[in-house]
């Protein structure tokens, strides 16, 4: 379908109004088409991690503080092994 879109010369919209489908399926899979052919790279995903924290010294203050794109975060208050903390979070 997307070669004949490519091929039709018109817009994304006109095309997906003629052949009754959705603009947002058609443009999904022209993401998809070029992806495949290396003419664009996949975007990152939103939904890792940032950097983390390392804080010491007063333990009241966290020692570590994890926080999300999405605004989620962990904090820990003790020294964390670094293999424990990855197995938490998968």
């Amino acid at each position: 379908m997307v070669s004949l879109w490519k091929s039709s010369g018109k817009s994304i919209r006109e095309f997906c109004e003629e052949q009754n489908t959705t603009y947002h399926r058609l443009h999904y899979w022209h993401g998809v088409y070029k992806r495949a052919q290396g003419g664009e790279r996949p975007k990152p995903d939103k939904n890792k991690f940032i950097p983390i924290t390392l804080k010491s010294g007063d333990p009241t203050i966290p020692r570590l503080e994890i926080r999300t794109p999405a605004g989620y975060s962990i904090i820990v208050f003790q020294s964390v092994n670094l293999t424990e903390l990855i197995s938490l979070l998968k």
